[in-house]
């Protein structure tokens, strides 16, 4: 077993990011004798049974990505309930509604 660890910093400082480009690293790799590359990044607990701190803060990213993502989704639709519920149209609403994407556009870049 070997543990990698390392400190993010710099131009990405988001750990997600560094272990999706190690993962694509990775990928690459051929292993003699058949063997797989067992990768356990999203892990909570370590082989010991103990939150490892880059185990503890990937898993919590990945929670908050998890949870605002459902809430995004469930706030788009109880939105277009209650326009369907005002303007008594199905089309209305998602004239109305398609300008939310070019919102997300505008957050994404701040936070690459």
């Amino acid at each position: 077993m070997v543990y990698v660890t390392a400190d993010v910093a710099g131009k990405v400082e988001s750990p997600v990011y560094a272990i999706l480009s190690i993962d694509k690293e990775l990928d690459k790799l051929t292993l003699p004798g058949g063997y797989r590359l067992e990768r356990h990044v999203a892990a909570q607990l370590g082989p010991t049974g103990d939150r490892d701190e880059v185990g503890r803060g990937v898993h919590i990213t990945y929670e908050v990505f998890r949870d605002l993502g459902l809430a995004f989704a469930a706030v788009l639709v109880l939105i277009y309930i209650l326009v369907v519920g005002w303007f008594q149209s199905f089309r209305t609403p998602v004239t109305i509604m398609a300008a939310i994407p070019f919102s997300l556009v505008g957050i994404l870049p701040a936070t690459l």
